[in-house]
């Protein structure tokens, strides 16, 4: 399945550094091999935000073809229901 990437926090909307880009997503493919427990997430989160040394950035992921929305939305809702 293919998707889009959208930065929506931590930068300029416009922000389109192809060297920041390549050390933050080193392959063309991602993969999700698991997930951390929301405790730590907001832990690590708020030490991140406080910490100078460190940048946090956000980004948002879509299905890129209309065929691959629904398997999307499955992963995802799958991901969100375990809380």
């Amino acid at each position: 399945m293919n998707v889009y990437s959208h930065l929506i926090a931590g930068r300029p909307i416009a922000f389109e550094d192809p060297i920041f880009w390549a050390n933050l997503f080193r392959s063309d493919s991602l993969t999700i091999e698991g997930r951390v427990p929301i405790l730590a997430s907001e832990s690590y989160l708020l030490n991140s935000r406080l910490n100078s040394g460190r940048e946090l950035v956000a980004v948002s992921f879509t299905a890129s073809e209309r065929a691959d929305r629904q398997s999307y939305e499955e992963i995802c809702d799958g991901l969100l229901a375990k809380g």
